[in-house]
């Protein structure tokens, strides 16, 4: 039962990526304060946050730079970082 669960729930995130593959989330720029700015290209950040090992990209709003967005699901900026 476990098995038919997953795939379910697999089939349903595949059917829910497809239907909509963009899909942010509005964040508050001021909450990446203690993640460390590793680059910044136009209105694109990305933050590294090094206790947690993970990275996020975050888009800010060009009409309140207050606000961004991050996008939602597994996009690489969201991934765990590996050690090489």
């Amino acid at each position: 039962m476990q098995f038919l669960g997953r795939l379910v729930n697999t089939l349903s995130s595949v059917t829910n990526l497809f239907s909509n593959p963009f899909r942010v989330k509005e964040v508050a720029v001021a909450d990446y304060a203690s993640s460390g700015r590793v680059r910044e290209e136009g209105q694109l950040i990305l933050f590294q946050n090094a206790p947690s090992r993970t990275w996020d990209c975050v888009l800010v709003n060009s009409r309140n730079s207050q606000s961004g967005f991050r996008p939602l699901g597994s996009s690489p900026c969201s991934s765990p970082v590996t050690a090489t």
